[in-house]
């Protein structure tokens, strides 16, 4: 399997408040992202499990603690390094699921 599967965009809407499910590599994640004055928090379930509740949206930080994910984990990266914002997702802000050996090096390859 190419690195390039193993990344996946994960299709947001540019609004304040929102839940989705997004079913990566046979596992289930409902995720939820609310703006927090200024920004956005997540909570993430894992097949029924919380992994992360109202985690801060950072650019370039795993969402969740990596002991609780197994296979991968989610990230924002953002043009300029900015704090996530929702009225920018899918034009300059984007989250992404990359698998655990590719968190590492995932934000310097994007910022070349």
């Amino acid at each position: 399997m190419e690195d390039a599967q193993l990344i996946h965009l994960v299709p947001l809407q540019p609004i304040a408040n929102q839940r989705f499910a997004s079913i990566i590599q046979r596992v289930r994640y409902d995720i939820t992202l609310q703006y927090c004055g200024g920004i956005m928090a997540a909570t993430i379930d894992r097949d029924g499990v919380r992994v992360a509740s109202g985690s801060r949206c950072v650019y370039g930080r795993p969402l969740a603690p990596s002991s609780l994910m197994e296979g991968g984990n989610f990230l924002f990266y953002t043009e300029n390094m900015e704090i996530p914002n929702y009225t920018k997702f899918n034009t300059t802000h984007w989250l992404f699921f990359v698998t655990a050996d590719q968190i590492g090096t995932f934000v310097a390859d994007y910022d070349r």
